[in-house]
């Protein structure tokens, strides 16, 4: 009788977690997914040649935010509205980026700008360690109505005396992963 119970115990606790975890995966399944518009990184861009084919970087960002399961907006329709601001889209303000958000309804607007910005420094058994910095990064939260990710970035990464060259796509992945980690 004790061993009857036991296992009718131990069944009912197994069934009870099961269906906990299938309530939890349900839940982060019906999660509202996070909307994303990429701004073009190529500051000399025209607007006559939208959708931007030739800004690789923000073609990354935009495979590398697909991959981590952000909604990126892309449509014709929301760059429309876009447009109407005639704002430099690479360089955008607090505001400017707020009323872009506000416009279009989405969560996080992705923007930067690509330059010669690097640091020289010493390097130790070299007489100078040249350490460009090429791409700035911003990303801009329309519900706190702040930047919340500003890095400035390469695609050579140095650690000590060894470096890793990121392939595009990889650097894309790897932004979206680190707004994945933010929360979002």
């Amino acid at each position: 009788m004790k061993a009857r119970s036991v296992l009718l115990l131990l069944f009912l606790s197994f069934l009870s977690f099961g269906l906990i975890f299938s309530a939890l995966a349900q839940e982060e399944s019906i999660r509202k997914k996070t909307s994303v518009i990429v701004m073009p990184f190529d500051i000399n861009y025209n607007i006559n040649f939208y959708p931007f084919r030739t800004d690789q970087i923000r073609e990354a960002l935009i495979i590398g935010m697909k991959r981590r399961g952000f909604d990126v907006v892309e449509d014709d329709s929301s760059w429309s509205n876009v447009f109407k601001f005639d704002y430099q889209l690479a360089n955008l303000s607090t505001e400017m980026a707020d009323s872009i958000s506000t416009s279009l309804g989405v969560d996080l607007i992705i923007f930067g700008q690509l330059s010669n910005s690097a640091k020289i420094r010493d390097g130790g058994f070299y007489s100078f360690l040249y350490s460009p910095n090429p791409i700035l990064i911003k990303v801009f939260d329309s519900k706190k109505k702040s930047l919340v990710l500003y890095e400035r970035l390469d695609f050579v990464q140095r650690w000590g005396l060894f470096e890793t060259n990121l392939s595009i796509y990889d650097f894309g992945f790897k932004i979206a992963t680190k707004i994945t980690e933010l929360g979002y």
